[in-house]
Order: structure tokens, then C-alpha cells, then sequence
């Protein structure tokens, strides 16, 4: 730019006007991310807009937008207790025991599942027994060779099976004679 100007004497003076006009800075990041996010030097656990004053290489002020996404990862546990084994996730536990299993949440986070296992076991046993006439197990008579289940709940309330293997030798009596 130029300017011709008259001074006080009446004579001509020109001014010329180089002139750099430095812009501010204005800009918006959008970002997300799981838990939290650090963005200069100052740590975020929460979605928001936030906002950072700076002084560009000018010298102009310049104002940086965050607007950020938080996502949270998920975190849950079961706590159960199964007889002889449990399934979990297409697995099949047959041990007490704490599993964890860990994929990604719909957010794109992690997804973690705790298993707190108590597996308790079912009896299995057979009892033998040969008797003469009649056998009497659990207050019930039994006349006939054979076997003969019973199931009881333990303590855990698992199934318990016992067999009875039966052998009745009748009393075969001679006559006198």
C-alpha cells in the first residue's frame, strides 16, 4: 500500500505501508478412546469439548478444539458353583477355578469377563451285598437278586447314585427225614 500526503511545507511526501497480516489459527480434533486419553499434557476420562489457547509462529492467538468420545471398557464377574463341570463362553470347566475371558466391546473397548468357579463332584460307588431271603436297604425289602440305584443330593446339592449289586441265596431247607 501507498499513501501520497502534503507536509506542512507543501511538499509531497509518499508513505508506503508493507503489510503482513498473520492469521490465528482455529481448528477442531475429534477423537475417541477407551478409559481416557491424554492430549497436551493434561489426562481426560470423560467425553467433552475442551478447548486450548496457543500462541502460533506468528505470534497470533490460536484456539485447537478437542471434542472427544469416551468410551469405557466393561468389566463383570460371575461367581458360581456348578456339579462336575459348567460351561462358560463354549468352554466346559470341569475344575474350580478363576477364568477370565477378554474381547472387544461394541465401543471397540475391551470386554472383560471374570468366572469365580466352585465345581463341586457327584458320588458314584456300587455296593455289594449277598444275603440269605431278604435284604433291606434304604427301609426297603428287597426279595429278588438284581440291581437296584439310588439317588441322593449331597451337601452341594449334587446327585449322588449308589448301585446295589443284590445276590439273595434262598434258604433252600432239606426235609427231615
Amino acid at each position: 500500500y501507498s499513501d501520497t500526503l502534503s507536509n506542512i511545507n507543501g511538499c509531497d511526501s509518499i508513505i508506503k505501508l508493507n503489510l503482513t497480516i498473520n492469521s490465528s489459527y482455529y481448528d477442531t480434533l475429534v477423537f475417541s478412546s477407551c478409559n481416557e486419553f491424554s492430549w497436551e499434557n493434561t489426562m481426560y476420562n470423560s467425553s467433552g469439548i475442551y478447548n486450548k489457547n496457543f500462541t502460533n509462529s506468528n505470534g497470533c492467538d490460536s484456539i485447537l478444539t478437542l471434542d472427544l468420545t469416551i468410551n469405557q471398557s466393561y468389566f463383570d464377574t460371575l461367581s458360581t458353583s456348578s456339579c462336575d463341570s459348567f460351561n462358560w463362553n463354549n468352554q466346559s470347566f470341569s475344575t474350580s477355578g478363576f477364568y477370565s475371558d477378554s474381547n472387544l466391546n461394541i465401543s471397540g473397548c475391551d470386554s472383560i469377563k471374570f468366572l469365580n468357579l466352585t465345581i463341586n463332584n457327584s458320588f458314584k460307588d456300587t455296593i455289594r451285598a449277598t444275603t440269605c431271603d431278604t435284604f433291606s436297604w434304604d427301609s426297603i425289602p428287597y426279595t429278588t437278586s438284581g440291581y437296584y440305584t439310588n439317588s441322593y443330593s449331597s451337601v452341594q446339592t449334587c446327585d449322588s447314585i449308589i448301585t446295589l449289586e443284590l445276590v439273595i441265596n434262598e434258604n433252600q431247607s432239606s426235609p427231615l427225614t
